[in-house]
């Protein structure tokens, strides 16, 4: 998408130039190109399926896939939930807008698409084993990475290494 600054450029640059014709029309969508592969494959997706950038390598590149993104999650068709992750939204019936995405299905897109091997860890663990019905604060994961923390709609996702995992409480 382009940026308020981006277009003052141009029209700058339009001034500057002083061109006798300018034909200017918005984004249409073109059967067949790798924009609208993206979004066939997008809209294929059942609501609630997060994604990320690598998810459509196979169908253009990088920045082709960030632009269509950018113009998707501008349109409302999509919603950006972190850098390079993505949902189709599920929209609540009762409320009439967008549910927040599921922090677990979060935690595995960043694991994806960091090349991450994650496990559930403490008060995490037992929410997703159903042995708690309290919601974590603090979505922990074991990862094979460095040590990340990430901040998605009050939720932090905190990777650590199992010697911190075992000094944090006797109960998990």
């Amino acid at each position: 998408g382009e940026t308020e600054e981006l277009f003052e450029e141009t029209i700058s640059t339009c001034k500057k130039i002083k061109f006798s014709k300018i034909h200017v029309f918005p984004y249409s969508e073109r059967k067949g190109t790798k924009s609208a592969k993206m979004e066939g494959k997008i809209d294929n997706m059942e609501d609630g399926t997060i994604f990320i950038v690598s998810d459509f390598s196979d169908i253009a590149p990088v920045t082709a896939i960030n632009m269509s993104l950018s113009r998707l999650t501008e349109e409302n068709r999509i919603r950006r939930i972190l850098r390079g992750i993505y949902d189709k939204p599920r929209y609540s019936k009762l409320l009439g807008e967008p549910v927040a995405a599921d922090p677990s299905k979060v935690a595995d897109a960043i694991a994806r698409k960091n090349r991450w091997s994650i496990l559930p860890a403490g008060d995490t663990a037992l929410n997703l084993l159903h042995l708690s019905t309290q919601m974590s604060v603090v979505w922990l994961y074991v990862s094979d990475g460095p040590y990340k923390e990430y901040e998605y709609n009050h939720f932090d996702f905190i990777r650590e290494d199992c010697e911190s995992l075992l000094a944090i409480s006797e109960d998990t």
